[in-house]
């Protein structure tokens, strides 16, 4: 199944499905829409970039990966639609987002150093 969904014939027809970029090297066709299009251009420029700072998902959470991700939500929706200021939203949230990493015992994960026990939050 792995080596099939990695042929390029497979990855091309992800990408045009619903705009999951390649994960292995294969040229990424023209004919793509417009929206698309625009989201590989991005990618690219943004991974040609001297001061891309590549980084993974959050890994080490377990379940509590669910409430990661709605700290990051919510933060989104104060910040971006509501107007609240940043710094106070995300000096609110940090110390949820702290208490999430604790639970589940997740070390930090790159671009962050190794961590011995939970990643801090700063």
């Amino acid at each position: 199944m792995i080596e099939y969904l990695s042929q390029p014939e497979q990855q091309i027809a992800t990408l045009r499905e619903n705009a999951f970029f390649p994960v292995i090297e294969t040229e990424i066709p023209q004919d793509l829409n417009a929206g698309t299009r625009l989201e590989a251009e991005a990618v690219q420029r943004q991974a040609a970039s001297q001061d891309a700072l590549p980084s993974l998902l959050p890994v080490g959470l377990g379940a509590k990966g669910g409430e990661f991700n709605k700290v990051y939500l919510d933060s989104f929706q104060r910040i971006a639609l509501n107007n609240e200021p940043v710094e106070q939203v995300l000096q609110q949230q940090a110390g949820t987002l702290q208490q999430i990493i604790n639970d589940a015992g997740a070390a930090c994960w790159p671009p962050d150093p190794p961590s011995e026990g939970p990643c801090q939050v700063k």
